[in-house]
């Protein structure tokens, strides 16, 4: 067997007979490495009450605006979380989120309300998004619009976790709106699990 050494630290990992490489070696999710390190953040709403009517509320804007570390400045989406509250209300049909692709206007750009957490998923450090890097809540009525159009529909009830992947470069944004379908006063709430891209590594 062939083994292959880093020069620096003179580990090393062995190939055997059929090019198959033998390591001994531990793996984990690169959100949960990325909270380890103190990249990972929580970005919630908070609670955004009296929704009303059929039409479409704004919820949240998030807009990347992160220098560079490490040559990368990117940020990943790994899922966003939604929920409607519709007790005492009268439900005509599920709830309906979109997610928008670099919204760019609306009152909830021009009239922002900052989202109520904004928080980093490691308790352990006070590393934090910086602060040209925006996020704000929607509002009843609240409008948001954008020219690069949609990127997903999401319907349901109760609290609806979707893993979805979007990469955000700098100076790149995401939006989302609900519809929640009621013919009374509803609550909501939206949800960012996300992490700054590492440039060492791209994970």
């Amino acid at each position: 067997m062939t083994i292959l050494r880093d020069p620096n630290s003179g580990q090393g990992a062995g190939i055997d007979g059929n090019n198959r490489l033998h390591v001994r070696s531990t793996s984990e999710t690169a959100v949960l490495a990325a909270a380890q390190d103190g990249t990972a953040y929580n970005i919630n709403t908070g609670l955004i009450t009296g929704l009303t009517g059929t039409g479409d509320h704004s919820i949240l804007y998030f807009k990347n605006d992160e220098s560079p570390s490490n040559g990368e400045s990117s940020i990943i989406i790994d899922a966003i979380a939604l929920w409607v509250g519709t007790r005492g209300a009268t439900v005509t049909d599920d709830p309906i989120w979109t997610i928008l692709k670099n919204p760019d206007g609306g009152d909830i750009i021009s009239d922002a309300t900052a989202a109520s957490i904004v928080s980093n998923s490691n308790f352990g450090v006070n590393t934090s998004l910086s602060t040209t890097t925006l996020a704000y809540k929607g509002k009843n009525g609240g409008t948001i619009t954008s020219t690069d159009g949609e990127h997903a529909l999401i319907a349901g009830t109760g609290r609806i976790y979707a893993p979805l992947s979007i990469v955000l470069s700098r100076g790149g944004s995401v939006g989302i709106k609900v519809d929640i379908n009621t013919s009374g006063s509803a609550s909501a709430y939206a949800a960012l699990v996300l992490r700054r891209l590492d440039g060492k590594s791209q994970l």
